[in-house]
């Protein structure tokens, strides 16, 4: 589901999440807009990161990355039917609940010790 295809990105993806968490190092890089097709699935991994990094409460970063859902309203349909749907995913990978994004940060402490601790294991 949801959940796993999340621990696949950050477990196969680390390099990727590393470049992008160089270019927020970089304070010659600001201002910074970041986002993917959606807005949800490696936007909201990368959100997350940069919360973990400052050492925000899992719990508010789960909060944050569910508040998506009302915003994606407008793009539902077209997600459903040309997007996810397309290549068989149901529904439910349209949407961004709080348990998904608790469950990616559960994995990162319990296979990484922390996100900085992940980010370390991708050379930064």
């Amino acid at each position: 589901g949801l959940a796993g295809s999340y621990e696949d990105y950050v477990d196969y993806c680390k390099e990727e999440f590393a470049s992008v968490m160089r270019i927020f190092a970089d304070p010659c890089a600001y201002p910074i807009l970041f986002h993917c097709q959606h807005g949800k699935d490696r936007t909201g991994i990368v959100a997350a990161l940069l919360l973990g990094i400052l050492e925000v409460d899992d719990e508010i970063i789960a909060q944050d990355y569910a508040l998506s859902q009302a915003n994606l309203v407008s793009v539902r349909h077209r997600m459903e039917t040309l997007d996810m749907g397309a290549v068989g995913l149901p529904p439910s990978f349209c949407d961004t609940p709080a348990p998904v994004m608790r469950n990616l940060l559960r994995h990162i402490r319990k296979n990484y010790g922390s996100v900085r601790g992940y980010l370390r294991t991708a050379g930064m």
